[in-house]
């Protein structure tokens, strides 16, 4: 809580006021499993440090919350309302009250599809990923199909040597942690609970008979928002585009598709076939016949020449 000169002060330039000694915080309305309200009161607001102090004269309340398992995805999103409650009659117990001021937070969903990178239509299944954050810093931890938090690497890993994490850890590391994702009979995978903002998804596995992605795949989200003191407060005008890029490496980015009232944003990932050695028992096994015989003559008429050559060269 601060003392303010106005509305756009960068307010954590100042010291804010103490809970206890200068207003009294009531948290006994916030539900145990998220929702609900919290109150911040003053006795007497006129008092309180700072006020009037080069002409200070706003009250600015800041406060962090953390979206739970039960956030809506997309529209309508989740509201946030606040209002100020005053005594206007400075003899009695009269109050008044200003009009609540709504912002909506907003959350989206990853719909991953998985195809062969020479046709599309050929959906993969049991690629696994992992899903980093922007700053190849931590790694999603996924319950239910929805982000639950942010958890390190695996012991002796970072973002300088990530990449190098053996598969066998990434699993070990899942049984406690879940945070590997696969795709399933359609190619199916995804994470729900996602800001807008850059991600880096990692393969850990590719499916059987196709190489693993040389690189992680960067997803940006970007999401347009109308929150703010001139927005009309109407739920279905808050969030008015939605949509998604991926990247490999440095080749060209590839628009995915955004839908603002599922708020799910689709991408397509591909992988392309792994050189394979020729079945046994067919044309190549022939080849290889054919080539070690003519090479194995080669051989013998090399040393026959050269026997000559040795034969001669006595004479």
């Amino acid at each position: 809580v601060y003392i303010a000169i106005n509305k756009n002060d960068e307010v954590r330039e100042y010291v804010p006021l103490t809970e206890g000694e200068h207003y009294t915080l009531n948290t006994d309305n916030v539900g145990a499993n998220g929702g609900g309200s919290f109150t911040i009161s003053f006795d007497d607001l006129k008092t309180a440090p700072f006020v009037n102090e080069e002409n200070r004269k706003y009250v600015i309340v800041t406060y962090d919350a953390t979206l739970n398992a039960n956030a809506v995805i997309g529209l309508p999103g989740n509201p946030n309302d606040v209002y100020l409650e005053f005594s206007n009659n400075p003899n009695g117990n009269g109050k008044g009250r200003t009009a609540e001021d709504t912002v909506i937070v907003f959350t989206y969903k990853l719909d991953g599809t998985k195809v062969d990178g020479e046709n599309a239509e050929k959906m993969l299944q049991d690629a696994q990923f992992v899903l980093l954050n922007g700053g190849h810093t931590q790694v999603a931890r996924i319950e239910n199909g929805k982000l639950a938090e942010w958890v390190n690497f695996p012991d002796g890993y970072d973002n300088t040597n990530y990449a190098e994490i053996p598969y066998e850890t990434w699993t070990e590391f899942n049984e406690d942690m879940n945070v590997i994702m696969a795709s399933d009979a359609e190619g199916t995978f995804g994470v729900a609970g996602l800001e807008d903002g850059t991600y880096y998804l990692l393969e850990i596995k590719a499916p059987n008979g196709y190489n693993l992605l040389e690189h992680d795949l960067k997803v940006t989200i970007t999401a347009t928002t109308a929150n703010g003191q001139n927005w009309n407060g109407a739920a279905n005008t808050a969030l008015t585009a939605l949509a998604v890029q991926t990247q490999l490496g440095e080749t060209a980015p590839v628009d995915g598709t955004g839908n603002v009232e599922t708020g799910a944003v689709g991408i397509q990932v591909t992988n392309n076939h792994g050189a394979t050695l020729p079945e046994t028992g067919g044309m190549g096994t022939t080849l290889f016949y054919v080539i070690g015989s003519l090479l194995v003559v080669g051989a013998g008429i090399l040393l026959v020449v050269r026997f000559r050559m040795g034969a001669s060269n006595k004479e």
